[in-house]
């Protein structure tokens, strides 16, 4: 830093105040005299802040003071550190200036436990996901996520029972609130309430199922039967529960599939849990292990800042739960689509899981023609054809991309299907047995291309980032902008387009999506990873 404005005298004094991760530019107006950097009152400090200043605060709490960037000095100042009162969010949990929020908005109904008929739904949205989003984040892509698989599964049966494609009404939004309550004092950590609560007449139970075999942060959906704050609490009320079921259903075999821990790993096993529950177990049918045809489930959900005040031995369950599953994702379900697994990769695949969030949020179904303008090796379009897209269509401007036959490392040495793999695009439809996709190399915003003289149901778009955001034929803003424009003209009506929208532009995506006649559905943060901030786009063609 001494060197580079060692280089013009000329460069303003500025100084970048590191306040608990506050990043806040402060100028000296005064020519030749050093920044004079006045501190705040604790009280009066704002929370939040970007990621890259919250990880050169913790740096500099680490070294017991503050830094502070001169224009011709590196000085260490004095910074005092306040203890963390009880339920105050972690100083290492990464957030952001935009999800400063409180994490109940009014966006989300206040807790409440499901009612008679509701559903339960366990979203994975904790930090251990692949992304790199804060827990906000996470936790607002993944309802979004399936209220449009919801309201996917709604326009199937409207379309069924009136014989025609039919779009649900506006106004049927899918009702999903949490059943943890906010923590005292501080609230539930950012993006940790994984428990949530969908309104029985919302989905019918083949609808769920169906929605949590494809979206991506749901881990599983069950019907409730019983809770309570022990297990033998839980048991008395399961034992009420299935008393009130009729002869057929008691009737049916059934079998245990899981205990789960939630926010901490169960303490108590399956045999410890069939135990507890044997007063109402008692009343079912014969046990069947193969294909049972009810499959319970027992639920063991903690406090998640329970960890802040006593030891994980001590900590009890806030709740116990005795579940009916209703639909599971299977062990490794996106296998056959990681990067490992392909024949042929570029340096800008995007992962299976963003695929396949994307897709979703598109509402990608059956028969459906898809389009990505900019495609690069495919991997959009690969997870809309395995999602049952009939026709794919791509544009990307880079000829190696789409033509490269160029195998991808070691992993092409295998074979798939006891036939080797091609090097290729291609290749990567043909070892998933997918239709091959139409290809068509040149500029995403030339309307002359053959591929827009046609009409599409979903437009998919991951644009560029890194330094391929530099591109010689159209800066980022363009080319963002030009997508949306794209999208108005191909999109039949009522469809979707979803395409990574770049952070700096975020306050005019709604401007730009209503000129080109587009409605926007959703604009959600979306870091691709810590240094590359992004949003998901999610529009609408009126």
């Amino acid at each position: 830093a001494q060197a580079i404005l060692a280089q013009d005298e000329r460069a303003p004094r500025v100084a970048m105040a590191l306040d608990r991760g506050r990043c806040a530019p402060l100028q000296d107006g005064r020519p030749g005299c050093p920044p004079q950097v006045k501190r705040r009152p604790a009280a009066e400090r704002p929370a939040g802040g970007s990621a890259r200043g919250r990880r050169w605060g913790r740096l500099a709490a680490g070294f017991g003071g503050g830094l502070v960037l001169a224009s011709s000095r590196l000085e260490l100042g004095t910074v005092s550190v306040a203890a963390r009162p009880p339920g105050a969010s972690s100083p290492g949990r990464c957030t952001t200036s935009r999800s400063a929020e409180p994490t109940w908005s009014p966006r989300h109904p206040p807790p409440r436990l499901p009612g008679p008929g509701d559903y339960l739904l366990l979203l994975h949205c904790g930090h251990s996901f692949s992304f790199a989003c804060d827990g906000d984040q996470v936790l607002a892509v993944a309802l979004e996520e399936f209220r449009s698989l919801a309201q996917l599964q709604r326009q199937r049966r409207v379309s069924e029972d009136d014989g025609e494609a039919k779009d649900p009404p506006a106004a049927a939004a899918v009702p999903l609130w949490p059943t943890a309550s906010p923590a005292p004092g501080g609230g539930t950590p950012p993006g940790r309430p994984q428990l949530w609560a969908l309104e029985g007449a919302a989905l019918q139970p083949a609808e769920l199922r169906e929605a949590a075999r494809r979206c991506v942060f749901l881990r599983a959906a069950y019907r409730p039967l019983a809770w309570g704050a022990t297990v033998a609490e839980a048991a008395r009320a399961a034992k009420v529960a299935v008393a009130a079921w009729d002869e057929e259903k008691r009737a049916r075999t059934w079998a245990l599939s899981h205990v789960r821990g939630v926010h901490h790993s169960a303490r108590i096993g399956k045999a410890a849990a069939l135990q507890g529950f044997a007063a109402a177990l008692e009343m079912l049918g014969r046990v069947c292990l193969e294909a049972p045809q009810t499959q319970l489930a027992v639920l063991e959900e903690y406090d998640p800042e329970a960890k802040e005040h006593m030891s994980e031995e001590e900590a009890p369950p806030r709740r116990v739960w005795l579940l009916e599953v209703l639909g599971e994702k299977p062990r490794h379900w996106m296998k056959p689509y990681m990067l490992e697994s392909r024949p042929y990769l570029s340096q800008t695949t995007a992962r299976p899981e963003v695929a396949m969030l994307l897709a979703n949020l598109a509402q990608v179904r059956t028969g459906d023609r898809v389009l990505d303008p900019c495609c690069g090796s495919g991997g959009l379009l690969l997870v809309a054809a395995a999602l049952g897209a009939a026709e794919v269509w791509g544009v990307d401007a880079n000829p190696a991309a789409l033509e490269s036959r160029r195998p991808a490392g070691p992993r092409t040495r295998r074979e798939h299907n006891g036939r080797p793999a091609a090097g290729s695009l291609m290749g990567n439809f043909a070892a998933l047995g997918l239709p091959q996709p139409e290809l068509e190399c040149g500029d995403a915003l030339d309307p002359s291309l053959r591929a827009y003289e046609r009409r599409y149901d979903v437009l998919l778009a991951d644009l560029p980032y890194g330094w391929r955001e530099f591109a010689e034929h159209h800066s980022l803003r363009e080319l963002a902008v030009g997508v949306l424009r794209v999208a108005a003209g191909v999109l039949r009506p009522g469809r979707r387009a979803v395409l990574t929208w770049p952070e700096q532009e975020a306050a005019g995506a709604a401007a730009e999506a209503a000129a080109a006649g587009l409605r926007v559905v959703a604009l959600l943060g979306f870091d691709i990873h810590k240094q590359l901030r992004r949003r998901v786009l999610v529009v609408e063609r009126l």
